[in-house]
């Protein structure tokens, strides 16, 4: 299961592609973790792939989330992408 975070309004083109890439090489499991106005695009966009989203900080980036949220995130995943 691999983990990938990243992303804003206007530029989730890589993570989107990393999820298609972890899928193309082989991974059963995918999550891409994007600002939460940006996670329903993706779902509709790449079906194979799942979403999961952290708070927005209403301009389309990631608001403030805790580290406590990432290790919940991050947590049964085997590897993560982040950027």
């Amino acid at each position: 299961h691999v983990a990938i975070v990243g992303g804003s309004q206007g530029h989730y083109g890589a993570p989107k592609m990393s999820g298609r890439a972890a899928l193309r090489s082989g991974a059963g499991l995918v999550t891409v973790s994007l600002p939460e106005s940006l996670a329903a695009k993706l779902s509709v966009e790449v079906l194979e792939l799942m979403s999961h989203s952290f708070n927005d900080d209403g301009f389309g980036n990631f608001g403030d989330f805790t580290p406590a949220a990432v290790n919940e995130f991050l947590e049964n995943k085997r590897s993560c992408v982040i950027g």
